[in-house]
């Protein structure tokens, strides 16, 4: 490479290759660290898209629990785990974990095939 009327130093002050060095680092960490800001907001919205899919199911079975005086309310949604709270007659029902398992359950991994398991809170 000719450098030739370029004022090249080839000595730079104490510390200056230290200083790059850490600009350099910090500029791909600032990199490193929207990148996963951003991958968290995807799967934030991932989560909210399937979070709303759960509700709607839950919507179509509550009617059947009501009937028999009971209610579910959706609590949260973990690693494709629903938690619900099973309320009313059957908070204290025997079949409630039957209910939850056979029905709910059920109903909600055959809609939602990435749905892991439902439990109770």
């Amino acid at each position: 490479m000719d450098l030739r009327g370029f004022d090249v130093d080839l000595n730079p002050p104490p510390g200056t290759l230290a200083l790059m060095i850490i600009v350099f680092i910090l500029s791909h960490s600032c990199r490193a660290k929207l990148l996963l800001e951003e991958k968290m907001e995807q799967q934030e919205t991932q989560n909210d898209a399937l979070k709303q899919r759960v509700e709607e199911v839950i919507q179509q079975l509550r009617p059947a629990l009501q009937m028999d005086g009971g209610d579910m309310e959706l609590v949260g949604l973990e690693e494709n785990t629903v938690m619900l709270r099973l309320t009313g007659a059957c908070a204290g029902c025997p079949m409630s974990t039957m209910t939850l398992k056979m029905g709910i359950e059920a109903r909600l991994k055959q809609v939602i095939p990435e749905i892991k398991e439902v439990v109770a809170v």
